[in-house]
């Protein structure tokens, strides 16, 4: 990763919450059953880390303005990840795990590009103040479906609310 994009508030808030129980679980079973952007949940939870709130038209326009880097950049890298994890063809599979490790680093600096990116969008967006992160979060969840036209599992909505709690001490 490049020194200039190691540290950011976002990004040191995602490090943490992404360690929160059942975050990971939940983002990933989004992001591959109903083709979610986990960035997108994680940028909508700093926000709510902050008490920030999104109408549904900020929360589109940010989900319309990061999906390209998303799917022409990210989503790729994590292919060829995912591949090299088990059915990799021509090499040895010691040679194709230690270059899926390269490759994962790749991934992860373009998730923390878009995130950082995100987080300077937010600078312009229009946004209200929630009485808790955790308020914040199910109003930033349920404008986020409402953008997407899909309806996440309560069971996902509630999990990051509780890890958000977790993750922001009740602040």
């Amino acid at each position: 990763m490049t020194t200039e994009n190691s540290a950011s508030p976002i990004w040191d808030f995602v490090l943490g919450y992404y360690r929160q129980q059942g975050v990971s679980e939940a983002a990933i079973t989004l992001q591959d059953s109903a083709g979610i952007d986990v960035n997108m949940i994680l940028f909508l939870m700093w926000l709510s880390a902050q008490k920030r709130t999104l109408g549904v038209a900020e929360a589109k326009a940010v989900s319309e303005k990061s999906i390209g880097w998303q799917h022409d950049v990210v989503v790729p890298v994590r292919g060829v990840r995912r591949l090299l994890k088990e059915n990799a063809p021509l090499v040895e599979q010691e040679a194709a795990l230690a270059f899926r490790k390269k490759v994962q680093a790749l991934e992860l600096e373009g998730e923390q590009l878009q995130l950082n990116a995100m987080a300077k969008l937010s600078e312009g967006l229009k946004s209200s103040m929630a009485a808790s992160p955790e308020a914040a979060a199910r109003d930033n969840l349920s404008a986020f479906q409402s953008a997407t036209g899909k309806t996440f599992p309560q069971a996902a909505v509630d999990g990051f609310v509780r890890a958000l709690k977790a993750a922001t001490d009740g602040k």
